[in-house]
């Protein structure tokens, strides 16, 4: 089986990334947000500071990992699987999305900020960063080894209208 070099696909979407107003790019500025708050959040809670996560949870400043895990879900999982047969993004990094909103979703509704909420936060921090790594490393060059300028304005509405 010969080896697929994927650099020349991570090299183009580095250059969508960084296209002023282009959906990766978009996406991009969220991760880069969320990534600076999970990495906040996972420094402090081992140096055993607990209020900036609980003031980052009150604020709900962490909540747009609902909008943006939603819009890969709906603008980039399912018409990579459904329009070009792309399984993996769609098969398991759509399960960790599910997962981390799944625990998101906990952490929102608890009242009670103990040490095993502050130790599911440090998960979910965790995983966050992992998701994010994993879209700039495979999902985006799955993006543009596939997507059409269609599915891009698609995606682009999509963000748009989340």
């Amino acid at each position: 089986m010969p080896i697929i070099d994927f650099s020349d696909n991570i090299n183009i979407a580095r250059k969508y990334v960084e296209e002023e107003g282009h959906p990766l790019n978009i996406l991009t500025e969220e991760n880069k947000k969320l990534e600076i708050l999970c990495m906040n959040m996972i420094q402090v809670l081992c140096e055993g500071e607990m209020s900036y996560v609980t003031e980052v949870f009150n604020r709900g400043d962490i909540d747009i990992i609902r909008k943006h895990y939603q819009v890969k879900n709906d603008y980039i999982y399912i018409p990579l699987k459904e329009k070009y047969g792309v399984i993996g993004p769609a098969d398991f990094m759509s399960v960790d999305d599910k997962e981390v909103l799944s625990l998101y979703h906990e952490l929102v509704k608890e009242e009670k900020r103990d040490d095993e909420w502050f130790g599911k936060v440090l998960i979910f921090a965790e995983r966050v960063v992992k998701i994010i790594n994993k879209e700039k490393n495979i999902l985006f060059s799955a993006v543009v080894r596939n997507f059409n300028e269609d599915d891009y304005q698609r995606l682009l509405q999509g963000i748009k209208s989340a």
